[in-house]
């Protein structure tokens, strides 16, 4: 039966027909098991201990930065900085989120803001040192432009750092091969662009933007970065 089974899978024929198909059951069962891997664990993503990336922002931050965490979401990783950190500011766009995070046990080291990150006047915070932007990068349609306004409008001193953290496009082969032939690819649909290690260098460096460090790990890109003057 096995034989039989593969003999049919195995042709032309069978590949013209199903290939688009399965390729788009396939992205409906990561969105399904991505809903229940949360509910199983209690409304927390079981990524975060895996892919560790809170712990790299707090690591990569020096005791009494001041950080601004762009698209803070609900808050959680503004408030672990505010662990090392001087000050924290976490601009979020979704009123739902900031009302979660304005919820949260909050100390006097952390300020969230309600407010559009690409249109929002940062010259009224403190100086800072840090940036941080977690998964937020792709959802900006002027990446470039984004960037560079925000550069003019922070106050800064000696350094301006940035620490970013972007979906990495080349995850898997079945992802590229998705992109190249037209079926959906992205892990939300509101990603303006999945970036590969080369497409994010390019538009940190049309940004003025150095990149010191970086890696992948599960499918993400970590980027540790000085803005130039």
């Amino acid at each position: 039966m096995k034989n039989i089974l593969l003999r049919i899978i195995s042709t032309k024929l069978f590949s013209n027909i199903f290939l688009i198909p399965l390729l788009k059951i396939h992205n409906y069962i990561y969105s399904i098991v991505s809903i229940l891997v949360v509910i199983k664990h209690n409304g927390i993503h079981p990524k975060h201990d895996i892919i560790k990336y809170e712990k790299w922002f707090l690591d990569s931050i020096k005791p009494g930065d001041n950080v601004l965490d762009i698209g803070c979401n609900q808050g959680g990783l503004a408030l672990l900085l505010s662990q090392k950190a001087g000050i924290v500011y976490g601009i979020e766009i979704e009123k739902k989120h900031y009302q979660v995070a304005i919820s949260k046990p909050q100390n006097s080291k952390v300020k969230f803001i309600l407010g559009d990150a690409t249109t929002f006047d940062y010259s009224k915070l403190e100086p800072i040192d840090v940036i941080v932007m977690s998964n937020v990068l792709e959802h900006i349609p002027q990446r470039i432009n984004f960037l560079r306004e925000i550069f003019k409008s922070v106050k800064w001193k000696s350094e301006l750092r940035l620490l970013i953290r972007v979906p990495n496009l080349e995850r898997d082969w079945l992802t590229v091969y998705k992109k190249n032939i037209g079926i959906e690819y992205r892990l939300d649909k509101t990603h303006f662009i999945e970036h590969t290690i080369s497409e994010l260098e390019e538009e940190l460096r049309a940004a003025k933007v150095e990149v010191k460090k970086s890696f992948v790990k599960f499918g993400e890109i970590f980027v540790d970065c000085l803005v130039l003057r």
